[in-house]
């Protein structure tokens, strides 16, 4: 067979330096193919959720695939406190995770989500610990992983974390990701996925498709277009659009729809794609839309809902490794792709609404291609090799009956450029063509060559932490008497500190006070060389200027797809003030007193099994918030977010 990359011929699909094989054929381990829910979940539009099962006794809950977030987060009770009809709303958030009613809850905090926020989606969690049941033919559980349970509207639905990055609490405390400990467990062959978001308007509908440790190769046309992770470590399927095209209105004539190329993040875990204010400004001519400044929407009314019925345009995105040039797919989405529903009360509607899901991007770090994309495309991401393809999906009469999984086998060390998924006492093994062969050295030769190396290694790292210390003292004596400042280090020194302790080095980290009071722990950097790439630079808000001089920021480092631990941003106060005015130090000093005197009946010690009482958001409480709309009006609307306290 020839050397093939998610299971096709060389010639056809994408080159490794390994073999993937079918399901039936060289991995014991198989896949976890999670078929997904019947239902059509969301506020934004239509889409194909799955079922999972939480805690003990198991909580039954229906969540979206995310390789953005790599903990599940899930929605609790307080999340539909706020609404008159309490049980529409656990229904319409795909139900509700109770955390005080599991007796397998472990409490850690509550913290940020940390991603997104660069689309101005935000919020926190109660994080913690417990046991996952996904919903396959085999039952697969994960035991205490990481879960959060959300309040905030700003996330509808919850989602199953498809991120291999572990979560540190602390210095001290981390969290291993879901994909990883399936790994690490033996319950999937290798770190990796493949995914469709599905599509409603396909025959009957067609249900989204997600499976772990390999792909369904029924679901996608093949084709040699080999992405690599992008430089930016937060954003790995990071793509280049080259071009969007459309044919025009009773013509055969391409009209070209992005002004120039842009790289755009592929995420499932919000809906829209976000484009360049230019680009947004072309769909409008085009087809007529109108943006609606007090909803940041584009409303669709009845009349030109019909009419772009009636035209029923495609619009083929043009993606590639390189902004110009380079291996190129395309992936066309006819306009029932677009044609979506918003129901209240997503950004602040009254009514039920359809809409055209394209929003105003506002700089170049919100270009993003999410679910309505996915409807039409099928991504593969294998975080072992650091490598992703993404196809257009087909769609056979069928199609339920015949998938036809592959498996991604997992990536030799000497090969490994991502995630090898295994940690301290969980390692991957390789087994012999011939057990017990006795070529090459012996067991005790073996043994003392690696004892005497791991010897020289440790005398060798105690050298130079020792030599390193010396160093730096003397370097911080010679700064002392120059300047006779005797100060603690600046913040930016600190954070990039080491303190030494004998045979290991910590990390210091500071705290950082962000407004309303929330006092977080600053997100680590990474664990591989900082890139200097530079992104795609824009023009005023939103302009998708991409000069072919500048650096590629998909461009892989030398370590892409490298191990990265990822920071939760810190526990929150647990009193009411998330939203208040900023504590000052001396306050922060007074509360630290109290705990210590242990009078401070504010702040009670966190239970492990969860909190016994939280307080409800009451429909009082919803204040109006105020926004500027595009024309200088303010606008108010009812602010429907809602964080933890």
């Amino acid at each position: 067979m020839a050397p093939s990359f998610f299971g096709r011929p060389a010639g056809l699909g994408f080159l490794l330096a390994t073999t993937l094989a079918k399901v039936s054929c060289r991995s014991s381990v198989q896949p976890v193919v999670v078929p997904p829910n019947e239902s059509w979940d969301g506020l934004d539009g239509a889409w194909s959720s799955f079922d999972l099962s939480i805690g003990t006794p198991a909580q039954k809950v229906r969540v979206l695939p995310s390789w953005q977030s790599y903990q599940t987060w899930v929605v609790g009770p307080e999340g539909c406190s706020a609404y008159s009809n309490y049980n529409d709303c656990v229904e319409s958030r795909g139900e509700v995770f109770n955390l005080s009613q599991s007796s397998s809850w472990t409490q850690v905090g509550t913290y940020e989500f940390g991603i997104e926020q660069n689309l101005g989606l935000a919020g926190n969690a109660y994080f913690g610990y417990d046991n996952i049941v996904l919903d396959d033919s085999a039952q697969t559980t994960i035991q205490t992983t990481t879960v959060g349970a959300f309040a905030v509207s700003e996330f509808w639905l919850g989602n199953l974390g498809l991120n291999p990055k572990p979560t540190n609490w602390s210095d001290d405390a981390q969290g291993l990701s879901l994909m990883t400990k399936l790994k690490n467990e033996s319950k999937i062959p290798s770190i990796s996925f493949g995914y469709t978001a599905g599509a409603p308007y396909r025959f009957s509908g067609v249900p989204g498709s997600l499976t772990l440790g390999g792909y369904d190769q029924s679901r996608f046309e093949a084709n040699n277009v080999e992405f690599e992770f992008s430089s930016d470590v937060a954003k790995d399927t990071l793509i280049a659009i080259q071009s969007i095209e459309t044919f025009a209105l009773n013509s055969s004539s391409n009209v070209e729809l992005l002004p120039a190329p842009i790289f755009a993040l592929i995420d499932s875990t919000v809906s829209q794609i976000w484009l360049p204010l230019d680009a947004c400004q072309a769909f409008e001519r085009e087809f007529g839309l109108v943006w609606d400044p007090t909803y940041n929407l584009y409303l669709v009314n009845f009349t030109l809902h019909a009419s772009l019925l009636a035209r029923d345009a495609r619009v083929n995105f043009t993606i590639g490794t390189k902004a110009a040039g380079g291996q190129t797919t395309t992936i066309s989405l006819p306009y029932s792709a677009f044609d979506q529903t918003a129901q209240s009360p997503y950004q602040g509607l009254a009514t039920e609404s359809s809409y055209f899901p394209l929003r105003r991007a506002a700089n170049s770090t919100q270009y993003t291609l999410g679910r309505t994309f996915m409807q039409e495309a099928y991504i593969t991401v294998d975080y072992e090799r650091a490598k992703f393809n993404v196809s257009q999906c087909v769609w056979p009469q069928n199609i339920g009956n015949a998938s036809e999984i592959v498996i991604i086998e997992p990536a030799p060390a000497s090969e490994n450029g991502g995630y090898s998924g295994a940690t301290s006492g969980s390692t991957a093994t390789t087994t012999s063509d011939a057990a017990g062969s006795s070529s090459g050295l012996s067991g005790g030769a073996i043994g003392g060559i690696v004892a005497g190396s791991v010897v020289g290694v440790i005398a060798l790292i105690g050298f130079v932490a020792w030599y390193v210390r010396r160093e730096r003292k003397k370097k911080a004596l010679s700064e002392e008497e120059e300047t006779g400042d005797e100060s603690s280090p600046s913040r930016d020194s600190v954070s990039h500190t080491t303190i030494g302790d004998g045979e290991k080095g910590t990390t210091v980290f500071p705290k950082a006070e962000l407004e309303g009071s929330t006092v977080h722990e600053e997100p680590k950097p990474s664990l591989r060389p900082e890139s200097s790439l530079a992104s795609p630079s824009t023009l005023g808000w939103g302009g998708s200027t991409w000069s072919s001089t500048q650096a590629d920021p998909m461009s892989p480092t030398s370590e892409a797809g490298g191990l990265e631990i990822y920071e939760m941003p810190g526990d929150m106060p647990d009193i009411a003030q998330a939203d208040g005015r900023t504590i000052t130090e001396k306050e922060m000093m007074r509360r630290r007193e109290e705990v210590y005197n242990g009078v401070d009946r504010s702040n009670p010690v966190s239970p492990t099994t969860g909190p016994t009482e939280r307080r409800g958001v009451q429909p009082e409480e919803v204040v109006l918030r105020s926004e500027i709309r595009d024309d200088g009006e303010a606008n108010s609307r009812p602010n429907s977010r809602f964080s933890f306290e």
